[in-house]
């Protein structure tokens, strides 16, 4: 019992000196500026991140699109993250479908944005890079 009680104490000061060695403060360091998206070494990133934003739009246009003309047929994924009523009628409604067109054009607009930067900031002769080709 002795020992027990002596564990549990040493338990206790071990938990409250892990906690007080802890610094739980965050610092946000705020929006990552342009001049570090226009070097060499962030054009792969750049690059990677507009083609997830292009499978992610892609991915939600082609369900909704498979969903209006039948090429989708929901079993049992009606609902939260599913084919809705509506869709299955063939009626798209903005409600449903805006994010979907949004998620589009951001993912447009980061091809398009990491395309002028790299041709005007990075290289003269941007015809070259690979990382522009496929960002194109």
């Amino acid at each position: 019992m002795e020992k027990e009680k002596m564990m549990k104490k040493l338990t206790l000061i071990v938990l409250a000196l892990t906690f007080a060695a802890c610094d739980l403060e965050v610092t946000n360091p705020g929006p990552v500026q342009d001049s570090f998206l226009v070097t060499e070494e962030a054009q792969v990133g750049v690059v990677n991140g507009a083609g997830r934003a292009l499978s992610a739009a892609m991915n939600w246009v082609s369900y909704t699109g498979g969903a209006i003309s039948r090429e989708v047929t929901p079993s049992g994924s009606i609902g939260s993250f599913g084919i809705s009523l509506r869709t299955q009628e063939g009626n798209l409604d903005a409600n449903e479908t805006s994010t979907h067109w949004n998620t589009s054009q951001r993912a447009r607009w980061m091809a398009e944005s990491g395309a002028i930067k790299m041709k005007e900031e990075v290289y003269d002769d941007y015809s070259s890079n690979a990382n522009y080709a496929q960002i194109l």
